[in-house]
């Protein structure tokens, strides 16, 4: 049996790793408007299945073929590639649907209904791409992998979490909207009304000048 084989830490890694990366990418596919497979960490997971298949022939047939620890290296690149891709469909996806919630309305009416919008939750949204590009830049780093992963399944659940905050917020949205609405309404009459009445005083008054 070869001697180069896989720690039980690189598994426990791999797996964790896997586990956060099935739970993304099944919500990936729930959020898509119209539920498509993102077919690049489908890929990225077809490639990392032959390294791990690889990896099992090093260890439990002794075959010399491969380094299993090269194979393990080359594994895990994938399961990193198809985390990141995963992570930036789903971010993409939460943003349109707070966008698209919220198109509808006034600005003044999401600043009652949705008390965190513009002071927490816009920014963290605007903030979220250069994050992201940090993310991306430093991913790869041994030392630092762990922590960037979880960061970035951090930022995604939180947008998860503020994507789910908009839309409790929709009866309050809707009933504003409406007020908002009836107001204008309210104003428009009143301002008609205001014009039709000058106007008439104005005909008035040139009726009562000519028969005078």
């Amino acid at each position: 049996m070869s001697t180069d084989v896989i720690t039980q830490e690189q598994w426990i890694q791999l797996i964790n790793r896997y586990r956060t990366l099935k739970k993304l990418f099944i919500e990936c596919e729930e959020t898509d408007p119209e539920l498509k497979t993102n077919l690049q960490p489908m890929n990225e997971l077809r490639a990392a299945l032959d390294h791990l298949i690889r990896i099992v022939a090093i260890e439990k047939l002794g075959s010399l073929e491969h380094s299993a620890n090269s194979q393990y290296d080359k594994l895990m690149s994938h399961i990193r590639r198809a985390f990141f891709d995963v992570c930036d469909m789903l971010t993409i996806n939460y943003r349109n649907k707070i966008v698209s919630l919220l198109e509808p309305y006034d600005p003044s009416v999401i600043m009652s209904a949705v008390d965190r919008y513009y002071s927490e939750i816009r920014p963290f949204i605007e903030g979220l791409d250069l994050r992201i590009v940090d993310y991306r830049t430093r991913k790869g780093k041994e030392d630092i992998e762990d922590s960037i992963v979880v960061a970035y399944e951090q930022d995604t659940l939180k947008l998860k979490e503020y994507y789910l905050d908009v839309l409790k917020c929709l009866e309050a949205l809707n009933d504003l909207q409406a007020e908002k609405k009836s107001e204008k309404t309210a104003n428009d009459v009143k301002s008609w009304a205001g014009y039709i009445i000058g106007i008439a005083g104005i005909i008035v008054g040139v009726l009562i000048a000519i028969f005078l």
